[in-house]
């Protein structure tokens, strides 16, 4: 049985939903009335990366099951600075949030983030994105092989 924070995913269809820096606290608050499950907090698409700013738009969705993201402008998101500063950022955020969501792709922190996030107890997503087709099951496999062994970090 698989948990995010106090979430159980057991089958059920969840709802989940990106949010950036720029929504206000009420609609933080309607969202659970709607029956949202879960938040994916997008920081690559915050206005601002310093730590401080961060850790207090995290602690906004406190009372959700939280997936923090900090997609690279390679795999579809905004984050355009170091790998080194993103690392740094990972680190901050792994101990507020329920799970983190890094790219299969990102080679030079990848296995440090998922250290992290195992150390911490949290759960980590591992995500492949092609915006251009589907891969044939051959490059399909393969990836699902690659991220597998990640398991073992």
């Amino acid at each position: 049985m698989i948990k995010l924070g106090k979430l159980t995913l057991n089958g059920t269809p969840r709802i989940a939903v990106g949010f950036n820096d720029r929504v206000p606290s009420q609609a933080i608050l309607d969202v659970k009335d709607f029956g949202l499950d879960v938040v994916e907090l997008r920081i690559d698409q915050y206005s601002s990366f310093e730590v401080s700013h961060v850790l207090n738009e995290v602690k906004k969705f406190k009372n959700f099951p939280s997936i923090a993201t900090i997609r690279s402008e390679k795999e579809g998101g905004d984050w355009n600075l170091s790998e080194s500063k993103r690392l740094d950022l990972f680190k901050a955020v792994i101990p507020h949030v329920d799970a983190i969501d890094i790219e299969l792709s990102t080679v030079s922190i990848l296995k440090q983030v998922i250290k992290e996030a195992h150390a911490k107890k949290k759960l980590v997503i591992v995500s492949y994105h092609n915006f251009d087709r589907t891969p044939n099951f051959k490059t399909l496999n393969q990836i699902v092989y690659k991220a597998k062994a990640l398991r073992r970090i």
